[in-house]
C-alpha cells in the first residue's frame, strides 16, 4: 500500500510539473545551444539577433543554497537576448525571471542573471571548429530563501566541434570559479563538462542526445544529467524541447524543458555556407540554419 500511495505521488507530481511547464510554454535551460547544455563552436552571424523565452522544471532537485534540502522546482520565463558580434563573436544575456521551489519549505522569487560572450576560433565553413566562452553570474535571487547564492560566479568553457554532415558532435570542457557560501573571500573550483550528439532528421526538424554536468566539491554537489531533446524551425521561429534524467545524487530526478526562439534581423546566409548551421550544432535546412 505504501509503495503504491509512493507510486501515484510521483505520478501526480510529474502531471503537474509537465501542465505547468507546457502551459508556460517556450522553453529553458542553461546558458547553451537549447534545448541542451552542450555549446557548439558556431555564433550567430553579425548583425543577427535571437530572443529566447523558455520555462523549466525539475522533480526531486536541490536547493541552490541548500543543498540538502530537495523538492521540486519551476523557472518560468527563462528570457534570453543573443547577439553576432563581428565575424568571429557573439555577446548573450539571459535570466529566470520567476522561480518557485518546494521541499521542506516552500519559496518563489527572481532568479539569478548571466552575461556570457562566445569567441569563435577558425573559420565558420571548417567542419571541425574551436570557441571559448567566458560567463558571469549576476547574483539576484534570494540568498535568505535558499534560492540563490547571493555571489557573483564565474566560469570559462572550451568549445570543439565536428560537423561533417547530418550527425554534429559538440564537446564542452571548462571551470567554474564559485563563490563559497558562508565564508568570506572563498572560492570553489569545479570542472564542467558536456557531450552532444544531434542531427537533422528532416528539414526543419532536428533531435540530439547529450550528457552534462560538473564534478562536485565542497558544499556544490557533483550534477550529471543525461538529456534528449527535439528542435524545429518554421520560417523565423524555432520550437525546442527535452527530458532529463539525474544520473547522480545531486542532479534532478526528472528535468523538462520546452521553448522557442524568434530570428530577429538575420541576414540571409550566403550560398556556400548554406549547409552550415549560423547557431547552434544543428544541420542547416530549407527552412532555416
Amino acid at each position: 500500500m505504501t509503495s503504491r500511495r509512493a507510486r501515484t505521488s510521483v505520478l501526480i507530481r510529474s502531471t503537474r510539473l509537465l501542465w505547468a511547464v507546457l502551459l508556460a510554454a517556450p522553453a529553458a535551460g542553461a546558458t547553451g545551444e537549447r534545448p541542451f547544455d552542450a555549446e557548439s563552436p558556431q555564433t550567430l552571424p553579425a548583425g543577427s539577433v535571437e530572443l529566447e523565452v523558455a520555462a523549466t522544471g525539475a522533480l526531486d532537485t536541490a536547493r541552490v543554497l541548500f543543498p540538502e534540502d530537495a523538492g521540486d522546482q519551476i523557472v518560468l520565463p527563462v528570457v534570453g537576448v543573443r547577439a553576432g558580434l563581428g565575424d568571429r563573436g557573439e555577446m548573450r544575456v539571459e535570466g529566470d525571471v520567476w522561480q518557485r521551489f518546494e521541499g521542506d519549505s516552500t519559496a518563489s522569487g527572481p532568479g539569478d542573471w548571466t552575461v556570457a560572450t562566445k569567441i569563435r576560433l577558425g573559420s565558420a565553413q571548417s567542419r571541425v571548429g574551436f570557441a571559448g566562452i567566458a560567463r558571469m553570474k549576476i547574483p539576484v535571487a534570494s540568498d535568505a530563501d535558499g534560492l540563490g547564492t547571493n555571489l557573483a560566479d564565474v566560469d570559462f568553457t572550451a568549445v570543439a566541434g565536428i560537423h561533417p554532415g547530418p550527425v554534429d558532435v559538440d564537446a564542452n570542457l571548462g571551470v567554474a570559479i564559485l563563490g563559497a557560501p558562508f565564508r568570506e573571500r572563498a572560492q570553489i573550483d569545479l570542472l564542467t563538462y558536456a557531450l552532444c550528439v544531434r542531427g537533422e532528421m528532416r528539414p526543419g526538424l532536428a533531435a540530439g542526445m547529450e550528457i552534462a554536468g560538473r564534478e562536485g566539491g565542497d558544499f556544490f554537489a557533483t550534477r550529471s544529467v543525461a538529456r534528449a531533446g527535439v528542435r524545429w524551425e518554421r520560417r523565423r521561429m524555432r520550437w525546442d524541447a527535452a527530458v532529463g534524467f539525474g544520473l547522480a545524487a545531486g542532479s534532478p530526478g526528472f528535468e523538462l524543458r520546452a521553448g522557442a526562439t524568434f530570428l530577429l534581423g538575420r541576414p540571409e546566409a550566403p550560398a556556400a555556407a548554406a549547409s552550415l548551421p549560423a547557431s547552434g550544432g544543428w544541420t542547416g535546412s530549407g527552412n532555416g540554419p
